[in-house]
């Protein structure tokens, strides 16, 4: 039951982020909205580690530093995509980089729940009918 409500809490923050990172790079670079929302997200880092207290090794650090290095870029690519594409196909599309991380854990050897296979396909099924958008005569084709 907890990671169900992490999971929910975790899309709602990172869906309220989509929104207002996409909708302020409209008015500021991509480079300095991903700079703040990472700033941000480390200080939220720095007060829970705070909280919790435990050392972390160099190890951790070094692969922490490299995961934000190339999620820090991944994000000023999808603000940018935000800014000058239409929301609701940009953000079904860049959510099915999940399928990343569930391609090499099943190449890696591990198994998965019969509900989390099932669930895959119809994830990336949601996202690509959500990014299906009708073709009205209104002007504003933000490709």
């Amino acid at each position: 039951m907890t990671a169900i409500v992490l999971a929910l809490a975790s899309s709602l923050v990172w869906g309220t982020a989509d929104f207002w990172g996409g909708t302020l790079t409209r008015q500021l670079a991509a480079l300095t909205v991903a700079a703040l929302s990472q700033a941000a997200g480390f200080a939220g880092l720095l007060v829970v580690w705070g909280i919790v207290g435990e050392p972390l090794d160099s190890r951790a650090i070094w692969l922490g530093a490299l995961g934000e290095l190339g999620g820090g870029i991944g994000l000023a690519c999808f603000y940018k995509a935000l800014a000058i594409g239409t929301m609701s196909i940009v953000s079904p599309i860049s959510a099915c980089g999940a399928a990343l991380p569930l391609v090499v854990s099943l190449a890696t050897g591990e198994r998965l729940a019969v509900i989390a296979l099932a669930g895959a396909p119809i994830a990336l099924a949601g996202a690509v009918l959500a990014s299906v958008q009708e073709h009205g005569a209104g002007p504003g084709d933000r490709r």
